[in-house]
């Protein structure tokens, strides 16, 4: 089911592909506009934020990979989400190889709200093909990194005009979007049961 975005936010899909694979490859985060942006001014927002994740990622993204292209679902008033593409593409300046493309980071997404409901996931692909055991732990090194890249990319994020928080959407009969007060990355890498199509 498709999400519906209200007014006053929008879903970023952030996408990545790989050497030799078709298929654009998507993580997801939401953003709270500060205010309810104009479409351009949206659109300004949205490519800040997509710019501002490959500068921040593109370090830890293995040089088979490129970053981008990416698109975002906005609300829109009184009307059907309106679509943002963003057709920039930065290459991958991490490790010489990755696993396979089925694999990524896994990251928590946080709120102040409680259970299971108050907390989120993002698959980020593209994991090196180097410091994964055969467990698939993370050693600490390349662990620390991806941290310290998502959490700068939250910290910019905050920063871009017309934003105020990173958010969580809920699905069915839940409560509006809540703020992400943190992102974590686990220890061990995951399997995408899917792939994030647009």
């Amino acid at each position: 089911m498709t999400l519906v975005v209200q007014d006053g936010f929008a879903n970023l899909f952030l996408g990545y592909t790989l050497t030799g694979d078709p298929q654009t490859m998507y993580t997801a985060i939401g953003i709270d506009f500060d205010g309810d942006p104009t479409v351009g001014e949206g659109i300004t927002i949205i490519e800040e934020l997509v710019a501002g994740w490959h500068i921040n990622m593109k370090g830890v993204t293995p040089e088979p990979y490129t970053l981008g292209p990416s698109h975002a679902d906005m609300g829109v008033t009184d009307g059907p989400n309106g679509r943002v593409d963003v057709a920039l593409t930065t290459p991958g300046e991490g490790a010489s190889t990755a696993m396979p493309s089925n694999c990524s980071y896994l990251v928590t997404k946080s709120t102040t709200l409680g259970g299971r409901q108050g907390r989120g996931r993002m698959y980020i692909p593209g994991v090196s093909g180097g410091g994964i055991d055969a467990n698939g732990v993370i050693n600490v090194g390349v662990l620390d990194a991806i941290q310290d890249a998502v959490v700068a990319f939250g910290s910019f994020a905050v920063t871009v005009t017309g934003v105020d928080t990173l958010c969580l959407f809920h699905s069915g009969e839940s409560p509006d979007p809540s703020t992400i007060v943190g992102l974590t990355v686990s220890n061990q890498i995951a399997t995408q049961r899917r792939r994030m199509r647009p």
